[in-house]
Parts: structure tokens; sequence; C-alpha cells
């Protein structure tokens, strides 16, 4: 959920100045989150070229977040008696709440750049780091929200807001031990939390519990019945095999009444509409999905597949193949079945092109599909 406008501190003509700020020692980061880039990216740099073993880069990184939250704590101690931009914090939750990413990113950062002492400035730029760049897969990224979310858990230890984030963050980053640990702070603090509930989802599936995801996914929901995010959760696992279709269906489209702006329950939506001969519902969800994330080559494909094998429109379905390559050009699926599509109508030369290259990409992929496509290349 969007970090809540602070509570007007006191301040006022009395308020504490800030002090001078003094020169740092060589080799420690700056109380900054360009200092602690610029030192992840170096030791990433270093473990890269061989520099430094996976146990060294580690307790570096491990370093480089601690003694940015120790600075960071030092410099907003010296002016914690000054008002927090609460217009920033809520247009920057706005953007948060309506996946404006990279505008949310933006306006949090200038958050805490204007007030290193607002617990919910770091709660929100660490939240819409790590939803931007999700999946965590980027070193320097995990640790920055990670040091974003412990920094606004040092500022304010009663935030169920900022361990649920937390816990999160450490499961993207294989932690799933330490993540427990956070997410059942946040629900110590809050057992309702509907967003703790969410990412313990996230963790227990992970972990291969499934029906405890399912438990604490329909609890999520139930507290709060607005948040897309826990209705498409919901609506994967009961599509994959833990509920029925209808059920899925049903959650799918409460996640896009939670989140109209969200492409992703359209796509598996239109997927299940599919599945189930409703061609023209299909059709205008991957379109919808395709509209809403003009980015995502999946929803190309997808509608593209639909047009090719349930309208028999070759043409339509030969646009939305190479759309998807415009926008992916190493999409496995979109090269293979435009190669497919191709060789079907009788372009040999063009269908090869795509078909060997899709043969490359899978040759440790399942033995069944590998020899789709030796018969395809062969025929």
């Amino acid at each position: 959920m969007p970090p809540k406008a602070p509570s007007k501190p006191g301040g006022g003509a009395g308020a504490p100045k800030p002090a001078a700020a003094k020169p740092q020692p060589a080799g420690k980061p700056a109380a900054s989150i360009t200092g602690l880039v610029v030192r992840l990216t170096t030791l990433n740099k270093a473990r890269a070229a061989g520099d430094l073993n996976d146990n060294e880069f580690q307790t570096q990184r491990k370093d480089a977040v601690i003694a940015f939250i120790t600075a960071t704590k030092a410099a907003g101690g010296a002016v914690q008696g000054k008002r927090p931009p609460s217009a920033l914090l809520g247009q920057a939750s706005a953007a948060l709440a309506a996946k404006r990413l990279d505008e949310a990113v933006r306006l949090f950062t200038e958050a805490v750049e204007a007030a290193p002492w607002s617990a919910d400035a770091w709660l929100g730029r660490g939240s819409a780091l790590a939803k931007h760049h999700a999946p965590l897969d980027e070193a320097n990224v995990a640790a920055e929200c990670e040091a974003c979310l412990k920094r606004a858990i040092e500022l304010d230890a009663g935030s169920a807001d900022a361990h649920a984030a937390l816990g999160l963050v450490l499961a993207a980053q294989g932690f799933c031990d330490e993540a427990e640990v956070s997410i059942g702070e946040a629900l110590r603090i809050s057992p309702d939390h509907a967003v703790a509930l969410l990412n313990l989802a996230s963790v227990q599936y992970s972990r291969g519990d499934e029906a405890g995801a399912l438990r604490s996914l329909r609890r999520s929901v139930e507290m709060d019945d607005r948040n897309g995010d826990a209705h498409y959760s919901l609506g994967n696992l009961l599509a994959a095999g833990l509920g029925t279709n209808e059920d899925a269906e049903a959650e799918y489209v409460k996640a896009i009444a939670a989140s109209p702006t969200d492409a992703s329950p359209h796509l598996e939506l239109g997927g299940l509409l599919e599945q189930r001969g409703d061609v023209a519902g299909a059709e205008a969800e991957y379109r919808t999905a395709a509209e809403l994330s003009p980015g995502d080559a999946d929803a190309m494909v997808a509608l593209g597949n639909l047009l090719r094998h349930a309208k028999d429109d070759s043409a339509g379905a030969e646009d939305c193949y190479r759309r998807a390559l415009d926008l992916d050009p190493r999409h496995a699926d979109a090269r293979y079945n435009l190669g497919s599509l191709l060789r079907a109508n009788g372009d040999d030369e063009g269908a090869e092109e795509f078909l060997r290259s899709r043969l490359e990409s899978i040759m440790d992929d399942d033995g069944s599909e590998y020899s789709l496509c030796i018969e395809d290349l062969a025929n």
C-alpha cells in the first residue's frame, strides 16, 4: 500500500538548522543513494573480473549497505525538527499506486534527498524501486532497495509497511529465512496487514508451500478487496490447479477492477477465455493488455496465436509476431511461431531463419519441443 503521509512534527522558527557537511574519509560511501550505487557497481565489476570471490563480495556489499544506513542516519539526525515535504510524498504515492513507476522513483528520490529524516520517503523509494525493477535480478538494485527499506525501519521501527516491503525484497534475493522474519514482524505489528500477507504468500510459494500461499492470499484479499496484486496472484494460483478456472477468472476480473491500468490480469484472463472458447472475449483482453503495456511482447504473441488458430487470420498473426520481435528480438516463442507460420504459407527460406534460431535457443529444453523444431526444419 502507498506510504501514509507523515504527521506534522514540531518545528518552525526554532527548528534546528542542518549542520555543515564534513568531508568524508577516503574510501567511505557518501550519505547518498548515488554513493551507494557507485560502491555497489564497483563491487559488481570486481566480482565479474574475478578480483572478489562470492564471500568477499557479499561481505563488502553488506558493509556498504550498513555504512550507507549509518551515514544517512547521521545526516538525518541534524534536521529532525523539519517538516517532510508532504505534497511531494503525496504525488509520489499516487504515482506508485497508479504504477507510473518511473515517475514514482523520481519523486521518491527527490523526497529522500529533501527529507532524509522521513521514514515514508525511504519506504516509498525502496518500494518503487522494487516494483520498477522486478524481478530483482541485479544485485546493486536489490541492495539499494534493501538499504532504503532498512533506513525506513531505522527511522520508524513500528512501520508494518516497511517490514512487509523489506521481506519481499529479501525474498527476491533468495533470503527466504530473513524474509519470513521481516514479514513476521510486519504481521506482529499489524496482524491483518494485507500487503504483508500477500508478500508472505510469495515466500511460501517459493518454498513450495502452495496451500499456505493460497491461505495467505485469501486472507489478504479478505483484508483489502481493492488490492489488485493480491487478486491477480490468487487468480494465478487458482488457474495453476489449486482451484477452478471459473474462480481464477473471477479473481482476474477483480484485479482489473482494482487496478484498471495493469496489463497482467487482462493477459491471463484472455488465456482463460480462449481456453473455454470465448474467442471474442479473449481477443478483447489481449488487445487491452497490448494497449496498456505497449512494450510487452507476450501480449502480441498471445494475440497472434489467437488470430492464427482461432480466426484463421494469417496476416494478422504474422503482424503480431513481427511486432513482438520488434519489441524483443530474442523472444523465442515469437520467432518459432513466425517461422512455423511462414513455413505453413510456403515461405521456406524465411521460415528457416526463425525456426533455426528457435532451435538454438532450446537446445537444453524439453525434448518434445526440440523434436518439434527438428521436424519443422526437416519438412
